[in-house]
């Protein structure tokens, strides 16, 4: 699950979700691990940022392994250290992000998303609500924030960055350079200046469809909650 890399000119902590398999979807024990470390980081005065990504080529975390995933406690406690440490942590959200997993990106300081990038919060098809701190990131969307917790619609790269999912969207091709380059960040401003060198022009994830193309379907969805309580 974890490791540490040390660099010339910092010291940071990376978290590698370890399952790819699985689409690195988190276990009982991957949370202990995951709350430790971050603990241990924060206390840590070498480590200067954190930097989370998937392992594999499919999924950043596709979230908890219901078969696996013990105490929802734990895992909600796991999403506010992410949202409340102390140090900057970057999150690398390419391919799949989904339930928990958009958790962990939503809530970290910095994410980047690519054009790989999935979002969703499919907690509702399986009869549940959304979670991992979705009702804090999806309220902030007005009625869209609504129409994504009912729905459980897929959001790609493009509408992450206009819906603030990720703070910069950056080509796939890319990721490596900018890992490499993180690595060499002295302080938290020289990291932003990084993160926004290697971002896209913004023309190139100007592309909106979601909130045109279902524009019509938001409403039906609003009315048919609606009409269920007159």
């Amino acid at each position: 699950l974890l490791q540490r890399w040390y660099q010339r000119r910092v010291r940071g902590g990376t978290i590698l979700l370890n399952r790819p398999g699985a689409l690195n979807a988190y276990s009982s024990d991957m949370v202990e691990l995951l709350i430790n470390q971050l603990y241990r980081y924060e206390e840590d005065p070498s480590v200067q940022l954190v930097l989370m990504e998937g392992a594999g080529e499919r999924a950043f975390c596709a979230g908890g392994d219901i078969v696996h995933l013990g105490s929802i406690l734990r895992e909600n406690q796991m999403h506010h250290k992410v949202k409340n440490l102390r140090k900057p942590i970057v999150t690398l959200g390419d391919r799949v992000v989904m339930g928990g997993g958009m958790g962990l990106c939503c809530n970290s300081r910095y994410r980047v998303g690519t054009e790989r990038s999935l979002f969703a919060m499919p907690e509702t098809k399986i009869g549940y609500h959304p979670d991992a701190g979705a009702t804090y990131f999806l309220s902030r969307l007005g009625d869209f924030g609504m129409f994504l917790a009912l729905t459980g619609q897929r959001i790609r790269g493009y509408d992450a960055k206009h819906l603030n999912f990720v703070t910069h969207f950056v080509n796939s091709d890319k990721l490596g350079v900018l890992k490499k380059d993180l690595l060499d960040c002295t302080d938290e401003a020289d990291l932003v200046k990084c993160l926004d060198y290697h971002e896209n022009p913004e023309e190139d994830y100007k592309r909106i469809f979601l909130q045109r193309q279902h524009a019509g379907n938001k409403q039906d969805i609003f009315r048919s909650f609606s009409s269920g309580y007159n």
